[in-house]
């Protein structure tokens, strides 16, 4: 089946299923990718910045103002050695001046790297060395460190105006600097949260679009397409064809097809059915009598289904009768060989085994009582298996003339078999003999008796692997074989699955249980 041609074979209209899912694809990952560049370029922008204001700015300033302390403590030092002459303000200018060449140098190696500030460094730089070689006429001023190299005279020509005035200034422009960072910051964070809403928009918009076009493209033909097999499936006429050029036009023409077939294969059935009215009342009654039956008596469900190899009449029969007691009779036997001539000896061979337990007799009884439908018959003989369950007593009693050994599941999972009490039914089996004889075990709740012909047990795969009664046991132990139905129909599925040919015998399955 191929999709994506109309149903006269030209390309569809518009694009591929392929294209269009590469397309959504597409159009739901890029907006994504590209916001997560354009989002993380921003951000790491933003962290720069950040890095810059806390690992260069903050420290610069508080340098900057440290130093300014320093040199107005200078100047207060400075002022009172010009008023006092004492010389203890000799000393802290000492002191001072190398705090100031340090916390300059402090002050250098945070802000030297931030553009702007060259020119305010080196202005700085140039008064701080100024002031500093007035302290100290003998030395290098920027890295004064040795005590008591102030004088008395140079106290006198150094005046620290222009340092106290070059120092505020740069913490104004450390000051700026920081502002300006944090606006740009800001301005950083309001354009990824603006890049995240636009890209939530996109999405969202994206998103929408894709689903109109998926609704469009796949949901509307779908919706057409399940009411088409709907329709092919009822057998309605639907209104004529529904043409559906693009994606699913192949899907559509196929349907079409499919549901000229059904009718097709409809009308066939029913001239067929027709036929085997008018021609083969006599076929359809036998098969009809051998598969009915009345129903289990109280206090038990019970099932049965059969599957011919050729046409409606089978070699099979099965039944399920109320028995007087209370007690339900279950009947399955298996004819040599399968149509029509089998299947007129299983259905005497039932109405003798039915009509003995309707009596209220045993089910070895019923097992002679088959015989005589068989006495005659050189070439023919009877598998019969014939159980009585008896909710009141909890118990199965039953005859197995030759037949497959009846499957009793127990509530625990495990599976035993009721072997055979006698020789199968046929001429060469005498009755007087008193060959087969009855048998009894316990039936508790949960436990399920399931009755099959060798058709299930024995039928093979093409590989020529029999079934057998591993997998027999195998479906029963399953949970969703909980009742007798459910077990036939889990039976049917699995030899189905094993790749049975069906034509090759009849299959019967016959499941009771005590009702829970």
């Amino acid at each position: 089946m191929r999709i994506g041609r109309s149903p006269s074979g030209n390309p569809s209209a518009g694009l591929s299923p392929r294209a269009a899912i590469v397309l959504g694809a597409a159009v739901l990952a890029v907006p994504p990718a590209v916001g997560s560049l354009v989002f993380a370029d921003l951000h790491a922008s933003s962290a720069r910045t950040v890095g810059v204001i806390r690992e260069r700015l903050d420290p610069a300033a508080t340098a900057a103002r440290h130093l300014g302390t320093l040199v107005n403590g200078q100047a207060a030092s400075q002022r009172g050695y010009l008023l006092t002459g004492d010389p203890r303000y000799l000393a802290e200018l000492n002191a001072g001046t190398a705090d100031a060449a340090e916390t300059f140098a402090e002050l250098n190696g945070r802000a030297t790297s931030v553009p702007g500030l060259h020119l305010d460094l080196a202005r700085l730089e140039h008064e701080l060395a100024t002031w500093l070689s007035g302290l100290d006429p003998a030395g290098a001023p920027a890295a004064y460190a040795g005590p008591d190299r102030v004088s008395a005279a140079a106290v006198h020509a150094s005046d620290p105006h222009r340092l106290l005035a070059t120092t505020g200034h740069m913490t104004e422009r450390l000051i700026e600097e920081q502002q300006s960072l944090q606006s740009a910051t800001s301005s950083e964070h309001r354009s990824m949260l603006l890049v995240v809403t636009l890209l939530t928009a996109v999405l969202l918009t994206a998103v929408a679009l894709l689903f109109v076009l998926g609704s469009r493209r796949f949901v509307t033909p779908l919706t057409a397409l399940e009411r088409r097999v709907q329709e092919a499936a009822r057998g309605d006429a639907g209104g004529g064809s529904h043409a559906h050029a693009g994606w699913f036009g192949g899907v559509f023409a196929e349907v079409e097809q499919v549901h000229t077939r059904m009718k097709e294969l409809r009308w066939d059935a029913r001239r067929h059915r027709e036929a085997l009215v008018q021609h083969g009342e006599a076929a359809l009654g036998v098969f009809e009598f051998l598969v009915s039956h009345t129903g289990p008596g109280p206090g038990v469900d019970a099932a049965g289904h059969l599957v011919a190899a050729e046409g409606l009449v089978a070699g099979d029969f099965w039944d399920i009768l109320p028995l007087p007691g209370g007690a339900t009779g279950l009947v399955q036997g298996d004819v040599s060989g399968h149509g029509v001539q089998a299947g007129l000896l299983g259905a005497a061979a039932k109405a003798r085994a039915s009509s003995a337990l309707r009596l209220g007799h045993g089910p070895r009884v019923a097992v002679e009582s088959a015989w005589g439908a068989v006495a005659a018959e050189d070439e023919r003989f009877v598998t019969l298996a014939v159980v009585v369950v008896d909710p009141a007593a909890g118990t199965v009693e039953w005859v197995n003339a030759g037949h497959e050994p009846p499957v009793l599941r127990r509530a625990d999972g495990t599976v035993e078999h009721l072997g055979s009490t006698g020789p199968l039914v046929g001429a060469v089996v005498d009755p007087a003999d008193r060959p087969w004889h009855s048998a009894r075990t316990p039936l508790g709740a949960g436990d399920l008796l399931v009755l099959a012909t060798d058709g299930l047990t024995e039928a093979r795969s093409p590989r020529g692997e029999e079934f057998g009664a591993d997998r027999v046991a195998r479906v029963l132990r399953e949970p969703a074989a909980g009742d007798p139905a459910s077990a036939i129909t889990g039976l049917y599925l699995a030899v189905d699955r094993h790749g049975i040919d069906w034509q090759r015998d009849d299959v019967t399955v016959l499941a009771a249980r005590l009702t829970p």
